[in-house]
């Protein structure tokens, strides 16, 4: 049993010896990548705080098989303070969805009293800042407040895709559709296939009328770049407007796949088959995702899957 136990224990200091080298490595690697080294250090330090009481660990210590979190800590802090602090300085895309985060998951009044109390303590607002402001003023439902901010944020940063889609938005929230349109047009000439962009410009096309043209955008946008579902969704939503009822179907069927839902998927697909006047490539392509999706389902379920007559199946 002695023999068994310093073997067991031995396992369990080598696991603890590959922990710490582990650590001293990611250090290193993020260190080599222009990150503060320190943070890991502070990582360790947040995540032990849903960990028991020092006490707690320290009476069965030596059966843990991972270093305890105050070791990691301390290793990894005497580890960072050799290699030494590194400034990392956050790309203009990352500080502006932070604002924009904030301003759409924190409490509107409570980002409102922010950004007013930045201007009252005479801090100023930094172009993210004033991006963020813009935001919560959309999200008030008060975008004509946003507007005149948001063209100026447009004059000084010609490249910045976020501040077209959020001018655009709030044209559209302000019913100047034509304004809308051509601000958006501009970023999508600028920015060709932009995610944001195409999707803004797509509903400001909807509110408009202009269904078909929505369509187009979103369908050349699904074929290049994958889909969420609420932008398969919405590509459905603008066919169903355009009159294409077929292909409303179509990627109604994707979206309930991006759902889980396989037999709702399916059904779509039948739905669409079912339609008069569907060209011969429409019924080829239509079939054929049909059998992908059938092919997928549990064998309980194919069988009360309908075929592509509408016959069920028993």
């Amino acid at each position: 049993m002695a023999t068994q136990g310093a073997a067991i224990q031995h396992q369990i200091n080598y696991t603890r010896a590959n922990e710490f080298e582990a650590d001293r490595i990611g250090i290193g690697t993020m260190a080599a990548a222009g990150y503060d080294p320190l943070g890991m250090a502070s990582f360790f330090g947040y995540m032990s705080r849903g960990m028991p009481s020092p006490d707690r660990v320290n009476a069965v210590q030596f059966l843990i098989d991972h270093p305890i979190f105050s070791d990691r800590v301390a290793e990894a802090r005497n580890r960072a303070e050799q290699i030494g602090r590194i400034h990392h300085e956050d790309s203009m895309g990352y500080q502006l969805t932070r604002e924009r985060l904030r301003s759409l998951v924190d409490d509107p009044r409570t980002v409102r009293d922010y950004y007013v109390n930045l201007v009252k303590n005479g801090a100023g607002l930094s172009m993210e800042q004033r991006y963020g402001k813009d935001v919560a003023d959309i999200n008030m439902r008060n975008p004509a407040a946003a507007i005149p901010d948001l063209q100026a944020l447009v004059r000084e940063y010609p490249k910045v895709t976020q501040f077209y889609g959020a001018l655009g938005q709030a044209y559209m929230l302000n019913g100047q559709m034509k304004e809308s349109k051509e601000v958006l047009d501009k970023a999508l000439g600028l920015f060709p296939r932009n995610v944001p962009v195409t999707i803004r410009l797509s509903e400001t096309l909807m509110r408009s009328g202009e269904n078909k043209r929505a369509q187009l955008l979103l369908d050349d946008l699904f074929n290049v770049v994958d889909p969420t579902p609420d932008q398969t969704k919405l590509i459905a939503k603008a066919a169903d407007a355009a009159g294409d009822l077929a292909d409303s179907y179509y990627y109604m069927s994707f979206y309930y796949v991006m759902s889980g839902d396989l037999r709702m998927s399916a059904a779509q697909l039948q739905m669409a088959l079912g339609l008069p006047g569907l060209d011969p490539v429409q019924r080829a392509r239509f079939s054929a995702r049909l059998d992908e999706i059938k092919a997928a389902m549990p064998k309980d379920r194919k069988n009360t899957v309908a075929d592509d007559n509408g016959n069920g199946r028993h």
